[in-house]
């Protein structure tokens, strides 16, 4: 069975009228049914449920839109879905020639972390220092912690010039509990993960199989 101009997302919202093409140039007549191995225009997806004799998750629809397809078929009616998205080829091939990029920008991004993390404890220490509340004898020496942070603070400084022009910032943060935050300083700066999508899986073979034996022939 053929259907066409659909007229989606209407097709999966209303009962439209059903046409049925009869000849070669496209003169059509009106049905009240759509049936197997016939050419029709306009319809719904409820009228293919019932000519096919299924329904649910027994149907699998393969679209290219995101909303109009994957979406209201889903939602609506239950069917499993595949969506169909060119540029996914090009995004897989570069996601595996950019898994070192990737790597390197991780490894910078931990070490500002750690560094942040310890610059932020010693600055909220010294902030109590001030004010008098003295809770260790680690911090007796005011210049000398003062050192310390100028110290950390160029490393971030220098960690920050190599991870900007390789991070495009995403400012989404979310966490389950908000005491979590408890064990954080006020100064923490949250950034959000890098996420994993369903063409990212199995990248590892495919960046070894395709970049490091390409790197092999150059060598050799």
């Amino acid at each position: 069975m053929v259907l066409v101009n659909a007229r989606k997302p209407d097709f999966f919202n209303y009962q439209m009228s059903l046409y049925q093409v009869v000849t070669e140039d496209g003169l059509m007549k009106p049905v009240l049914a759509a049936k197997r191995g016939g050419l029709f225009c306009g319809g719904s997806a409820r009228m293919v449920e019932k000519a096919l004799g299924v329904e649910g998750d027994d149907i699998l629809y393969i679209g290219d839109h995101i909303y109009t397809d994957a979406a209201l078929a889903k939602l609506n009616f239950r069917w499993r879905t595949a969506l169909i998205i060119r540029e996914l080829e090009h995004e897989v091939t570069a996601l595996a020639k950019g898994r070192p990029h990737r790597a390197k920008l991780k490894e910078l991004m931990e070490k500002k972390e750690l560094v942040g993390d310890l610059f932020n404890q010693l600055r909220l220490a010294r902030q109590r220092f001030v004010s008098g509340v003295r809770l260790t004898s680690t911090f007796e020496d005011e210049d000398r912690l003062n050192e310390t942070l100028a110290q950390l603070l160029m490393v971030m400084e220098v960690l920050d010039d190599k991870i900007g022009p390789m991070l495009e910032e995403d400012g989404c943060e979310f966490n389950e509990r908000v005491s979590n935050f408890q064990r954080y300083t006020p100064y923490m700066y949250f950034r959000s993960p890098s996420q994993s999508l369903a063409h990212d899986r199995n990248l590892t073979e495919y960046y070894q199989r395709k970049y490091q034996k390409e790197a092999v022939l150059l060598t050799e």
